[in-house]
């Protein structure tokens, strides 16, 4: 990793194994000092024990793992019984209880289905001629054919105390068998049933989606638990075929949330024998993946992406409110206690200070309700309606009487979900406690202005408003969001916490907080679909399009992937997500997209060829690593990191972005580039140590960056600033490691 003393891109140094990281580049919470007790995720965790799911899956636990398993199947009835018994109290709805009986029945015959395989295989098992039975298995112990009677006449007989709707087909092939044939009876004679029952639970019904949002599932989690022991440093990647050298490494997880836990890779045999073992990933590869949406990079606790407004919010200024912008407002009872509270024009202005912020709190909230309503999303309804009761204690009672009928159509559109209407009431016990506790504090004649702020343009604002931030206050940590900007104000940034109280900030102090907050990657976890993100549809998406792209066959390493966790991309050339400096070095791919503009044919404008991440940047020690035309480090990989949203330079802030390229178009690439020094891409070693490191910052810093031997005075501005972003391309895009 190249040696940098940017604000934007601070380097550490891990004091094990001497790797340099930049802060953005390795997923850390940017800074401008250096740590000197900096460990990486990879030393940190030699000879450290850690927890793992018993069932490891990529997505998480899914319906076949749970019922596979006798402790899941217990866990699953206990669930089911308790979901009954909420109904009888009449909790549930009339619908929901007879879907609960029908679920009981299928699970209770796949139950019987399962302990009849499981004593016939043991009776087919049982060799020991000399073992004597007791006089009690002698008197109890029933044949395989009494065994499925009793099976059949409880669930498939046609009065049946239990029954269950088989076809046809299945049912009377069970029925011969027991009734009109007398040989031995095998283990496989429900087979089809199963199979049938298996379907029903899994597809016709949301109870596993039920079963994972109650206790029963954690408690089932806990108990399936294990342990394992990092003995060495990881060097093996599970997302490329890089497995040796010093590089970067965090964790791989397989799922996000609370759920989740590092993934353990099975043993396997061929083509080399290699035991269960703990999953690691490059950083380059995971923050790759991350920019293709391919591979999520969580924080501590789980989450994938920073709690705030939606992107792209307008940003607001309100020059009007003026009064107490110094100051942190309490609550109604707080605001009793300040001098001058008996003062008329004082308390309205709180109070409208107040509803104000519930507006820019609650309003993007609602908007977002009403979508997700419309739209039957039952898992965004659930996640909207938690945002709203993390922030309740803000509401004013003005705000909840004017704004907040929208909610009473959750309870309409999701009459029939227990989940939501249960979520639903807990929000609405909240808001009426909240509005009766400070109703008596509104001033009589207050009469709430509504969307009193305008929205101006505010180019000094570093900020934006919307983003999330959290403070500590007396050893308790409290969530808060941005609210506002006030332009000319010594404390222009307005906070709003969820206790319901709000401060006034200077740039420096929300930028510690903002950054505080920015999400520090403590692993990856990758996006296999719908049961990965609940529901959503763009985690389909992304599950076909890792599923088509492990199909291809990587040019560096010359494998597929079908039968692994690893991501191939494709080539960057011609793609909409190239770095745009890069375009215009691919001579036949620009024509091609020329001659498609007349003839509406877009085929070969773009390059299809595949390479995993790693591969790409390290696997092509031989093959790929030089240019014939210069002889110098061939670089088919480029990643630049964003830069963090408190970033004072006059840069603007950018998102992420990965680029990879085939050896065709990486060597077009820097055969395009200037070759003078300051413009040079150097392929420096992965590790270097303190001393190395140190020469290595003096020296760029006392030798600055030669313009180009062809830069004249009397080139126009806009091809100065061109050269600068290439430039500046080339010393950011250096990849995590």
């Amino acid at each position: 990793m190249k040696p940098d003393n940017s604000h934007e891109h601070n380097l550490q140094q891990c004091k094990e194994c001497k790797l340099l990281v930049h802060e953005l580049c390795y997923g850390l919470s940017p800074t401008t000092t250096k740590n000197k007790d900096f460990i990486c995720h990879a030393c940190k965790a030699i000879n450290i024990e850690i927890e793992v799911n018993g069932i490891s899956r990529i997505g998480g636990l899914n319906f076949k793992d749970l019922i596979l398993t006798k402790d899941g199947r217990m866990s699953l009835k206990e669930f089911i019984s308790k979901q009954q018994l909420d109904a009888a109290a009449g909790q549930q709805s009339v619908n929901h209880s007879t879907y609960l009986v029908k679920c009981e029945k299928l699970l209770n015959f796949y139950i019987a289905i399962t302990d009849f395989e499981s004593i016939k295989d043991e009776d087919d098992d049982d060799d020991d001629i000399d073992k004597k039975p007791s006089l009690e298995d002698e008197m109890f112990k029933l044949s395989s054919k009494e065994r499925a009677q009793q099976i059949f006449d409880r669930y498939c007989a046609k009065d049946a105390e239990h029954k269950i709707d088989l076809p046809s087909k299945t049912l009377s092939k069970i029925d011969d068998t027991i009734y009109n044939n007398d040989h031995d009876i095998t283990s496989t004679l429900f087979n089809d049933a199963k199979k049938h029952v298996y379907k029903e639970l899994e597809e016709t019904t949301d109870l596993f989606t039920r079963y994972r949002q109650s206790i029963f599932y954690q408690i089932f989690l806990a108990s399936q638990r294990g342990i394992m022991k990092q003995i060495d440093r990881p060097s093996e990647c599970v997302l490329c075929s890089v497995s040796t050298g010093l590089h970067a490494m965090h964790p791989l997880y397989d799922t996000h949330g609370k759920d989740g836990r590092q993934y353990v890779i099975p043993s396997s045999v061929a083509p080399v024998k290699k035991e269960r073992r703990l999953a690691w990933c490059h950083t380059l590869c995971g923050m790759s993946l991350c920019t293709k949406g391919y591979v999520y990079g969580c924080d501590s606790n789980g989450e994938f992406e920073m709690t705030s407004a939606d992107e792209g919010e307008e940003e607001e200024d309100d020059k009007k409110e003026k009064a107490g912008r110094n100051k942190v407002i309490g609550d109604d009872t707080d605001s009793e206690d300040e001098e001058g509270d008996d003062n008329r024009e004082s308390l309205l202005e709180d109070e409208q200070i107040k509803f104000t912020n519930c507006e820019r709190i609650f309003n993007p909230l609602m908007d977002q309700l009403k979508g997700v309503v419309d739209s039957n999303l039952e898992i965004m309804v659930l996640q909207c309606i938690d945002s709203m009761i993390e922030y309740v204690e803000v509401l004013a009672p003005s705000y909840i009487k004017d704004y907040t009928k929208l909610i009473g159509t959750v309870k309409k559109k999701f009459k029939n979900n227990p989940e939501v209407l249960t979520k639903y009431k807990e929000l609405k016990d909240k808001m009426t406690q909240v509005y009766n506790k400070k109703l008596e504090s509104v001033p009589k004649q207050f009469v709430p202005v509504k969307n009193v702020n305008k929205t101006d343009d505010t180019t000094n604002q570093r900020v934006k408003t919307g983003t999330s931030l959290s403070k500590t206050f007396h050893d308790k940590n409290f969530n808060g969001i941005v609210t506002e900007y006030n332009e000319g104000s010594e404390k222009p940034y307005r906070v709003v916490y969820t206790d319901g109280k709000y401060e006034d900030m200077t740039e420096s102090e929300v930028s510690d907080l903002v950054n505080s907050k920015f999400l520090s990657t403590a692993f990856f976890c990758i996006n296999e679909g719908t049961h990965y993100l609940e529901s959503l549809s763009e985690g389909e998406e992304a599950s076909d399009g890792i599923k088509e792209l492990r199909e291809l066959q990587c040019v560096v390493c010359l494998k597929t992937s079908k039968s692994t966790i690893k991501i191939p991309v494709q080539c960057s050339a011609g793609d909409d997500t190239e770095f745009a400096a890069f375009r215009k070095f691919h001579i036949q791919l620009k024509k091609k997209r020329e001659r498609a503009k007349i003839t509406g044919s877009n085929e070969g404008t773009q390059c299809t060829k595949a390479m995993h991440v790693g591969c790409a940047r390290w696997g092509a020690s031989e093959k790929y690593v030089k240019n014939s035309t210069n002889n110098k480090s061939l670089r088919m990989c480029y990643y630049f990191p964003g830069r963090p949203p408190t970033y004072m330079g006059e840069d603007t802030f950018d998102e992420p972005l990965s680029n990879c390229f085939c050896r065709d178009h990486a060597k077009e690439i820097m055969d395009g580039l200037p070759t003078d020094k300051g413009f040079d891409i150097v392929d420096e070693s992965m590790s270097i140590d303190n001393s190395e490191a140190e020469k290595e910052e003096k020296k760029k810093a006392a030798t600055p960056i030669k313009k180009r031997k062809y830069e004249h005075e009397s080139d126009s501005e806009e091809e100065k600033k061109r050269i600068k972003n290439r430039k500046g391309v080339m010393e950011d895009s250096d990849e995590s490691d």
